[in-house]
């Protein structure tokens, strides 16, 4: 067993940015099933379980990514102002940002229910199985670890991505959560497509993760959004409206699994009033499985996606977000996958093939990019 027995799968260090009266180790917190308000508890009792992650080398790895991105997140914090684009830490701090989209207790159960709907329904469809199938549970041996390694593996995928910093102007503070890193699309929600729309390759593809009680983070899908001034280079966004700040925080308590926090500026009243607006959007199932005719692979083939992650819909509205000129111009076509960037899907898939067989490490997607633009790709 791993010799840390206490697993914090959303990290102390970036609690401590919504810590009571910034202490650094109290915060306030509203736990969501039962109502109850808590004014003060420390930040290393909350958001983890015992020998969650199973293996130490997972803990430690986790320890590395937050250590590298601390020192960013407190440069920003106290500057306001991002990484540049092009640079190791911006990389750094996107991987911190999706990784803890999939290293939570929702994230586990998400890839556990994923498995079981997967298997039931191709189950269903054996006669010799169909009969039983209702009467068995299937389980990942280690739910944490398939979900971070699905998206590790994946991760370049978020490379075409843009982002901004959410600087919240208003008397109202962004409140966290114990699944803090959102994935949302405004834009597929707005076209009413169908199905799960918050895959890393999907059009529209938003992340929010706030970082302070006046900050959040927003990656984003550069050709459908302009947040804040159409120029993607200015990486700040002023948040001026409340309800914009509002519907963000109905957006985390939407998405959590039992906790929301908080510092000492939200009251008892400002906790209810939010879990309420959420409750009538929060997810009663993580997957609904279905064939689906999707796009068509290079060779003409069409796809078929055979679950869908059921994406939170609370039609959610932001006066600092809007959709470009070409968004507004998309049409659906009648397909069920929107894909953002198919040469870097195309490219992903190369990769993984690669690194299957065992020609690169699954960390390398860099390399094989350069490789490739050489003629090198290795054999």
């Amino acid at each position: 067993m791993p010799q840390k027995k206490k697993q914090h799968f959303v990290p102390q260090m970036y609690l401590r940015n919504f810590s009571v009266n910034n202490d650094r180790k109290n915060i306030a917190l509203y736990h969501v099933p039962s109502g109850r308000f808590v004014k003060t508890t420390g930040i290393d009792t909350q958001a983890y379980e015992k020998y969650f992650y199973g293996v130490p080398e997972l803990e430690d790895a986790l320890c590395e990514i937050e250590g590298a991105a601390g020192p960013i997140l407190k440069q920003i914090i106290a500057t306001e102002s991002l990484p540049d684009r092009k640079t190791e830490d911006r990389t750094k701090l996107a991987f911190f940002a999706f990784i803890q989209a999939f290293r939570t207790r929702v994230a586990a159960d998400e890839a556990d229910e994923s498995m079981e709907s997967v298997v039931k329904t191709i189950a269903s469809q054996i006669p010799s199985l169909a009969p039983t199938v209702n009467k068995v549970s299937v389980k990942l041996k280690n739910a944490p670890a398939f979900s971070m390694g699905l998206f590790t593996s994946n991760f370049q995928l978020t490379s075409d991505l843009r982002y901004k910093l959410l600087c919240n102007r208003t008397k109202r503070t962004f409140i966290t959560s114990d699944h803090p890193a959102v994935f949302y699309n405004q834009f597929l929600e707005q076209k009413g497509a169908v199905g799960g729309f918050t895959g890393l390759a999907s059009k529209g593809l938003q992340l929010f993760l706030p970082i302070s009680p006046k900050l959040a983070l927003i990656f984003f899908d550069g050709d459908t959004y302009k947040v804040g001034t159409m120029k993607l280079t200015n990486l700040k966004a002023d948040v001026i409206h409340p309800s914009d700040v509002d519907a963000l925080n109905v957006l985390q308590a939407a998405s959590a699994d039992s906790h929301l926090y908080f510092n000492q500026e939200v009251t008892k009243n400002d906790a209810v009033r939010i879990a309420a607006a959420a409750a009538k959007h929060r997810r009663t199932t993580a997957m609904t499985v279905q064939e689906n005719v999707g796009i068509a692979s290079p060779d003409g083939v069409e796809l078929v996606d055979w679950h869908q992650k059921n994406s939170i819909r609370m039609s959610l509205s932001l006066k600092c977000i809007s959709l470009t000129p070409h968004a507004n111009a998309y049409s659906l076509g009648g397909k069920a996958i929107h894909v953002r960037n198919q040469p870097i899907c195309q490219l992903n898939e190369e990769f993984q093939e690669l690194a299957r067989a065992g020609k690169y490490k699954f960390s390398e997607f860099h390399d094989f990019l350069e490789d490739k633009k050489a003629n090198k790709v290795r054999s």
